[in-house]
Parts: structure tokens; C-alpha cells; sequence
């Protein structure tokens, strides 16, 4: 699954490797539906995914439905943002955060 369209999706663990392996630059949203703080993100993730369209796919990933993938990269709160480049975390994040902390940590990681 290609995501240049500049829409935020929802993937899971049977996507995910062909996901990171189809865009080179990623953000994972690690998130839950009771999670109050998850659900705020939302907006401010798809803005995001309009402003980087064709630079930065942006995904999101249920912790209840993917207890494996978030466990495979620590995740121990929720939201838990990973940034991958090439295939390779190069960062995280963790916790809610303002739309434009957001956009300088994405600006930032892949030097746009």
C-alpha cells in the first residue's frame, strides 16, 4: 500500500512491512480507540498527511488489534508516534502533541 494520495490510513501488522518498504519516509501513529488523546490527534495527523502528501506517509495502527507490532517496537503508551526513514526508525515520540510541534518533528526527521 502506497500512500502518496495525502490521506491518512489505517494499516495493520499484515501491511505493515510493505508499507515502511513503499514509502520512504513514515510516521506511525500508534493509537486506541479509548484513548482520549489518540482520538484528538486525529485531525492534526490528517492535516499533516495533506501537508506532506508525496513527501511523508502517515499511518495509523491500532495497539488492540497489533499488540504484536507495537511490542515488537516498545510501544508502552499510547499515542506513540514512530518516524521511518528508509526502512529505519529514526525516531519516536510519545504522548499527545500540538500540530505544530508535530510539523517541526516531521520537518526536522526528514529534512523538509
Amino acid at each position: 500500500m502506497v500512500n502518496n494520495n495525502g490521506n491518512l490510513v489505517s494499516i495493520d501488522e499484515s501491511e505493515f512491512e510493505e508499507y515502511i518498504r513503499d514509502n520512504d519516509n513514515v510516521v506511525i501513529d500508534f493509537w486506541a480507540t479509548w484513548c482520549s488523546p489518540c482520538m484528538a490527534m486525529n485531525p492534526i495527523l490528517e492535516s499533516m498527511a495533506e501537508k506532506f502528501a508525496g513527501k511523508v506517509a502517515i499511518a495509523k495502527i491500532n495497539v488492540e488489534e497489533n499488540g504484536s507490532l507495537a511490542s515488537r517496537y516498545g510501544v508502552q503508551a499510547i499515542p506513540a508516534f514512530l518516524f521511518i526513514q528508509n526502512g529505519n526508525v529514526v525516531r519516536s515520540e510519545k504522548g499527545m502533541l500540538s500540530k505544530n510541534k508535530l510539523e517541526e518533528i516531521i520537518a526536522d526527521t526528514f529534512d523538509i
